[in-house]
C-alpha cells in the first residue's frame, strides 16, 4: 500500500513541474523602437504597438504576425495625427512611458501594462 501511495505522489510532482513549466511560459520583450508617437516592442510572441494619441489616451496593439496591421479601431474614432510629447526609459523590470499625464509601465518579461495617473495612483492594471 505505502509504495502505491509514493507512487501516486511522484506523479503528482511530475505533473505540477509539467504544469508549471506551460504556466511561465516565456513572454519576453526582445527589442523596442520608439517613434514620434509610439513605441513598438519586438516580443518573442510577436508584436505590441504602444500609441500615444492624446497625454491621456493611449492605443495598444499587439499581434502574432510580423507586423500590425493598419485597421480601423473600434474603440478609437479619430486619427490623433498629432505628435505627443512623452518620454520612454526603463530599468530593469520595466519600460516606462511618461506623458504630462499618464505613466505606463510594461513589463519586460511578461508584457503586462499598468496606467498610471501623475501622482503614482493605478488607474488600471
Amino acid at each position: 500500500m505505502r509504495t502505491n501511495f509514493l507512487s501516486s505522489n511522484k506523479w503528482m510532482v511530475v505533473l505540477a513541474i509539467t504544469l508549471t513549466s506551460f504556466a511561465t511560459a516565456n513572454a519576453t520583450i526582445i527589442f523596442y523602437k520608439k517613434n514620434a508617437s509610439e513605441v513598438i516592442f519586438k516580443l518573442d510572441k510577436g508584436l505590441m504597438s504602444v500609441k500615444i494619441c492624446k497625454a491621456d489616451l493611449i492605443e495598444v496593439k499587439y499581434t502574432i504576425l510580423n507586423t500590425i496591421t493598419e485597421k480601423k479601431s473600434l474603440v478609437i474614432n479619430n486619427t490623433y495625427n498629432g505628435k505627443v510629447p512623452f518620454t520612454l526609459s526603463s530599468n530593469q523590470v520595466e519600460f516606462i512611458i511618461t506623458t504630462s499625464r499618464l505613466i505606463i509601465h510594461v513589463n519586460k518579461s511578461t508584457n503586462a501594462i499598468s496606467y498610471f495617473d501623475k501622482k503614482g495612483n493605478v488607474i488600471t492594471a
